[in-house]
């Protein structure tokens, strides 16, 4: 199995330290990337600095990180389209669950989540506050796929926060040529979310192959038959 993952680290872009996911595959001359739970725009403004000539798409389902994230592409210059509302298995609305870190200097908070947190999660992040539910938009992969014009999906690259088998669902007939997805956040962590074999086999079923796999992450890749 080929090792495309690495470390979740941030890194500094002038004057400003974004986080960045373990992704570390080459691709060759990307024309489309699609990428979300986007945070705080870290790995959106990556992929577009090492593919300028690609259509980055960034989506982020919590309204104060999404504006963020404009402000943050804006500033740059970067070029990033940017998207809110929450990827998942259909079109509606939603119930969000924002997390509030003390250690957070932006206020904004942590990494939030259609799913609610388990006692698990709860008692080994102490540290964090899980805040009531707010509504959101909720838009199926197939959905934004239309709405936007996308076409072939280059990279998807996720970090949704237990809700990536609900995403993987609401693609339908999409296929796009590169997974990136966190494994390590499912149903542990989150009522209701994934069990990482259930997520392992429905990729496989549907023509993906496993290429690399960290305690954290996998990468899997399209191979059209």
């Amino acid at each position: 199995m080929t090792d495309f993952i690495g470390s979740d680290e941030f890194y500094s872009i002038e004057g400003r330290e974004l986080y960045r996911s373990s992704f570390q595959m080459p691709l060759s001359d990307p024309k489309t990337i699609v990428e979300f739970g986007s945070y705080d725009g870290g790995d959106g403004v990556r992929l577009k600095k090492l593919y300028p000539h690609a259509r980055v798409v960034s989506i982020e389902a919590d309204p104060h990180r999404c504006q963020m994230i404009r402000d943050l592409d804006r500033d740059l210059e970067i070029g990033l389209e940017i998207i809110e509302c929450a990827v998942s298995d259909f079109d509606g609305e939603i119930e969000f669950y924002r997390t509030l870190d003390p250690n957070e200097e932006s206020g904004i908070g942590s990494s939030g989540s259609i799913h609610k947190k388990t006692d698990k999660y709860k008692e080994t992040y102490a540290h964090l506050q899980e805040i009531e539910p707010f509504v959101v938009t909720s838009k199926t992969l197939l959905t934004l796929s239309k709405d936007l014009g996308l076409g072939e999906i280059d990279l998807l690259h996720m970090d949704v926060e237990g809700a990536e088998l609900r995403v993987l669902r609401g693609m339908e007939s999409l296929r796009p040529k590169t997974i990136f997805l966190e494994k390590h956040l499912g149903k542990e962590m989150y009522e209701g979310a994934y069990d990482w074999d259930e997520m392992r086999s429905y990729l496989l079923s549907i023509g993906y192959t496993l290429t690399a796999e960290s305690p954290s992450d996998a990468l899997f890749i399209f191979y059209q038959k």
